[in-house]
């Protein structure tokens, strides 16, 4: 007696085949809200914590990364000016509070506007970044360089860097909301984000020349930042696709 496979079986690798096409389909779609935008949301949120851990553990463990970032902050500050001093004192200010003026600024308009899930979202987005960053500096009690000594009167802790976390946190969910209340073309959405990238970079970069930071801080902190502001755009995109129109 031969066996052959009944229709139903042999058309049971093509739908399965069908639906794996289609799926994929469906997350590089990008016309879709849940297509291809997010599937690189997931992949960048993917990569930045990926790359926070393992700097966590440099930082914790290795000795020559430690010897790295004392060797930065001083050779720094040893070529440092009164002119670099106070330009760089005004960008580390947009790390904080200017950031947070921005976002309230923003969240006004937002309620002018009566967007009231996006508003949500920035408030939301921006308390949740500060609380996830106390938390880590908290858990991880790293010191600060000893050049910090001469600016800082109390004692906080150094990993993450808080003015590169919360730069990139805030900066990023004003772009985002405002594209999307906007409804803003890709090749805008884009200059929103490369702004928001920009402040945030000068903000890490103004932390580590004011001695203030280690370079594996600011490092830290745009990576958690990152984390946290994609894991919050990614949550929202899902949240509005299933909100009727």
């Amino acid at each position: 007696m031969t066996g052959r496979a009944s229709p139903h079986t042999r058309s049971h690798p093509r739908r399965w085949w069908r639906s794996l096409t289609g799926f994929l389909a469906a997350r590089f779609d990008p016309h879709s809200s849940l297509g291809l935008w997010l599937t690189l949301d997931v992949v960048l949120l993917a990569g930045a914590v990926w790359g926070f851990g393992g700097l966590l553990e440099e930082v914790l463990d290795r000795e020559a990364l430690v010897r790295w970032d004392i060797a930065v902050v001083r050779w720094l500050r040893a070529h440092s000016s009164s002119l670099g001093d106070g330009i760089f004192s005004a960008v580390t200010i947009l790390g904080s509070p200017v950031n947070y003026v921005i976002v309230g600024a923003v969240a006004l308009w937002l309620l002018w506007k009566r967007e009231r899930f996006l508003l949500v979202t920035l408030l939301a987005g921006t308390a949740g970044g500060k609380l996830l960053e106390l938390a880590l500096k908290t858990t991880i009690h790293r010191r600060r360089p000893s050049e910090a000594a001469e600016i800082l009167s109390g004692h906080t802790f150094s990993f993450p860097s808080g003015h590169a976390m919360n730069a990139t946190v805030c900066y990023t969910l004003v772009a985002f909301v405002l594209a999307t209340a906007l409804e803003s073309r890709v090749h805008v959405r884009a200059r929103w984000y490369a702004t928001a990238a920009a402040i945030a970079l000068a903000v890490a970069f103004s932390r580590i020349y004011l001695g203030m930071h280690f370079p594996s801080d600011v490092i830290g902190g745009l990576a958690a930042g990152v984390a946290w502001v994609v894991l919050c755009m990614a949550v929202v995109k899902v949240a509005r696709s299933r909100m009727p129109a």
